[in-house]
Parts: C-alpha cells; sequence; structure tokens
C-alpha cells in the first residue's frame, strides 16, 4: 500500500476559489474503484510524447534559414590565415561564423510551449475520462466518490506539474543567454 500527501489545485469539488487542498492519495483506495496503472500508464505517455516531440522536433539544428552570417575583418583573416598555414590547411579569403537567430529560437520556444499545452490537454482528458466513470459507479457512496476524484485530479496535477518542469528546461535551453 504506497500513501502520499500532495498540495493540490483547487478543483471542482474543493471549497474557496483558488485554495490548495492536502489530498493524500492512497493507490489501494483508488484500485479499488478504477484502474491505477491504465490511469497512470495514460498520463506517463502524454509526458513521454512530449519529451519525445521535444527531442524530434527542437532542437538548434543549423539550417540556411535561420542562420545570421557574421564577416571576418581582414585583419582577422590574416590571423587565421597565419594560423592555417602554421597547420598546413588552407583558408578561404572570407571566414564565416554563424549561430541560430534569437527570432529562431524564440519560436522553437513558442513550440514548446504548444506541445506542452497538448501535454495538458491530454492528462487532463485522461483525468476527465476516470472522474466521469468514477461518477458513473453506483457502488461505491457520493463522499467516496469524491475523495477518489480529488485524487485523480491530484494525480493529473503531479503529471501537468513535470511537464511544465520540462516545458521551463527546453524553454531556457532554446533562448538560452546573447
Amino acid at each position: 500500500m504506497e500513501w502520499a500527501s500532495f498540495l493540490c489545485k483547487n478543483g471542482p469539488f474543493h471549497s474557496g476559489l483558488g485554495t490548495k487542498k492536502k489530498v493524500e492519495i492512497n493507490e489501494q483506495q483508488l484500485s479499488e474503484v478504477i484502474k491505477v496503472d491504465t490511469l497512470k500508464g495514460q498520463m506517463q505517455r502524454a509526458v513521454d510524447h512530449m519529451k519525445e516531440e521535444y527531442v524530434k522536433n527542437l532542437s538548434l539544428r543549423s539550417t540556411t534559414g535561420m542562420l545570421t552570417t557574421k564577416y571576418v575583418s581582414p585583419l582577422s583573416q590574416k590571423v587565421f590565415r597565419y594560423i592555417g598555414s602554421e597547420l598546413g590547411l588552407w583558408l578561404s579569403s572570407v571566414i564565416i561564423f554563424s549561430r541560430v537567430t534569437k527570432e529562431h529560437r524564440e519560436n522553437l520556444a513558442k513550440n514548446a510551449k504548444t506541445l506542452y499545452v497538448k501535454c495538458r490537454d491530454s492528462i487532463k482528458d485522461v483525468q476527465n475520462k476516470f472522474i466521469k466513470d468514477v461518477k458513473t459507479k453506483t457502488n461505491i457512496s457520493q463522499d467516496d466518490s469524491h475523495i477518489i476524484q480529488d485524487q485523480i485530479v491530484c494525480l493529473a496535477d503531479q503529471y501537468v506539474s513535470t511537464a511544465e518542469k520540462i516545458l521551463e528546461a527546453k524553454q531556457t535551453e532554446l533562448i538560452g543567454k546573447d
């Protein structure tokens, strides 16, 4: 039996707006009413999918359209030529240094936010599906139903919080320092 206490956001069954309520997550109690492994698995898949999308679509790879180009001054070119001749390398008369533009990095950060919102919505969809299932069960009391619904909301909030931390880390990585 696994017990955990968490402060969760105000849900539809909490009293007071914007308050936080301490919710004890009792997996044994949850497992008597819903499939906890299925609930957690579906929520974790949403977070994992977001991570995969970040890796696949939001990297700072260099392509022509997102680069700025800086030319080296003639004095610097001579220094590079000299260093190159010492190393037995041939350097062209113009050396190009490229970096990803700030605008492109900001667009990637916005895309990261969009993927986070999709993940959050997927988690909330799973939450709502399981809450709906709990509400339709007639073999549990209304009080127990509300307690279980609060626990489901709290679990969903934990997964959303995890996704939000991943978003913040990715945005920091993408925007970086100028």
